[in-house]
């Protein structure tokens, strides 16, 4: 802000002189199967190609086309043209990290923060030997972006509080950025993950009568989305061990057990849930398995189901997580038992839109998931249109349209670290999964990285 308390630069109010050219570099797949990062970035795609020239890179050739924007691949472009004739990079995850020249660029960088990895990291690889290692080389690449960056978005309110003391912590508030902006909006805005506008329309039936045990008078329970190691399918299953005792009517089906990018790693978390829904002779008769769902068909499954579920541990990954699974069950209004601690279970709870039950409670989540289904009916007119892609966007496009160079570079420039090396990272990551045995795993991670 200025002398008179108003800020200098309010983005909304900015006058374009022309398009802005935006890249949008994807973090993961763009495809007829897609994880949340890649629905994120296609998403963000199709709502800034309403006021800007938008271009998304991807990592995969068989991305679908879309007539309002263009589609690149990866390692067809040429670098010494093509990424100077944009105006504003939007990037996520470990993007500069991967492309380390884009700092170099002079070019606005946006970076998303909405998936804070270290703290994911802190549950796969904290009980690792070389846990401290790789550790502190993920913080030294988000530390990275944290100086490289322009403009940070992340997802919610309560995640800006914590990336304001990041953002405090490395220098980048500071007397140039504040004198700008007393609220650091023009630093930091708020982009949660959405949903589209138009209203789901069920195209055909996918589960009850068509997956072998499940029958059409059946209710189901639906797990939808990645099974990740700090996630919990296991309280899901053994709820499920005390509900086929009193209701055999209720089935569950479990989507997720293979990501859609098949260098990806599978979580620890997959082959437990597996064996524990073995062990209590549960599988193919109450609970069921699936892989991934084409993201065009994922609106059948959701119509179908009678219950959606999000369950997690308490832990700190938890407390600034965004869970983007919840955002699927509001567009297609499914209710929902979901595990408190999360920003999401506060507003399943304020709007009454489902049950939210403490971690771990295998008792309250069968007691729960019988209720929902017996009596689940939810009003969901009251939260459902705040979700929508081309509301929730807001802040990153109004940076786009008018992308500037963040004040401070001159200042922080001596306090940047020098980041870890690729080689170095990936000789932690080929060490662990080797001790863990998992060679297939380190092939896939070789190939994707080196080969392709």
């Amino acid at each position: 802000m200025g002398a008179g308390g108003k800020p200098i630069e309010d983005f909304s109010k900015l006058r374009r002189s022309t398009v802005k050219k935006v890249l949008i570099i994807s973090p993961d797949r763009i495809a007829l199967s897609m994880a949340g990062p890649g629905i994120r970035y296609w998403n963000f795609a199709i709502e800034l190609s309403r006021s800007c020239d938008v271009t998304l890179l991807v990592k995969n050739s068989d991305a679908p086309v879309h007539t309002d924007f263009k589609i690149v691949l990866k390692g067809t472009e040429d670098k010494n043209t093509f990424y100077s004739s944009f105006e504003c990079i939007v990037i996520q995850g470990l993007t500069l990290w991967e492309m380390p020249f884009l700092k170099n660029l002079n070019i606005p960088i946006v970076v998303d923060l909405y998936d804070p990895f270290i703290f994911e990291n802190l549950e796969i690889k904290s009980d690792e030997q070389l846990s401290i290692e790789i550790a502190k080389s993920n913080l030294e690449i988000l530390k990275e972006q944290i100086y490289v960056g322009d403009y940070f978005i992340c997802a919610s309110n309560k995640q800006k509080d914590f990336w304001l003391g990041l953002l405090a912590a490395t220098f980048r508030i500071n007397p140039e950025t504040y004198r700008e902006d007393h609220s650091l909006n023009n630093l930091l805005g708020v982009v949660p993950f959405g949903m589209p506008e138009y209203l789901p329309v069920k195209k055909a039936n996918v589960i009850k009568g068509i997956i072998e045990g499940i029958h059409v008078t059946d209710k189901v329970v639906l797990w939808w989305g990645g099974i990740w190691d700090w996630l919990d399918p296991i309280t899901l299953i053994n709820a499920m061990s005390i509900i086929c005792e009193i209701r055999p009517d209720i089935k569950c089906l479990i989507i997720g057990t293979e990501h859609p990018d098949k260098s990806f790693v599978p979580h620890k978390m997959v082959d437990k849930v597996l064996s524990r829904s073995g062990e209590l002779g549960l599988t193919n008769r109450v609970v069921f398995f699936k892989g991934w769902v084409p993201y065009e068909d994922r609106m059948d499954y959701l119509l179908e189901a009678d219950v959606g579920v999000s369950l997690h541990y308490n832990n700190l990954e938890t407390r600034f997580a965004f869970r983007t699974r919840i955002l699927d069950y509001l567009w297609c209004e499914l209710p929902m038992v979901v595990t408190s601690g999360d920003v999401l279970s506060e507003i399943v709870k304020e709007n009454h839109i489902g049950c939210v039950i403490d971690a771990e409670d295998d008792r309250a989540l069968a007691d729960a998931l019988i209720d929902m289904v017996d009596h689940g009916k939810c009003d969901f007119s009251k939260v459902r249109h705040s979700y929508h892609w081309n509301k929730v966007t807001e802040d990153l496009r109004l940076f786009c349209e008018n992308p500037r160079k963040a004040v401070d570079h001159s200042v922080i420039r001596k306090y940047v670290s020098k980041p870890t090396s690729r080689t170095k990272l990936y000789l932690l990551k080929g060490i662990k999964l080797l001790r863990e045995g998992n060679v297939s795993g380190l092939y896939r991670k070789l190939k994707s990285k080196f080969l392709s």
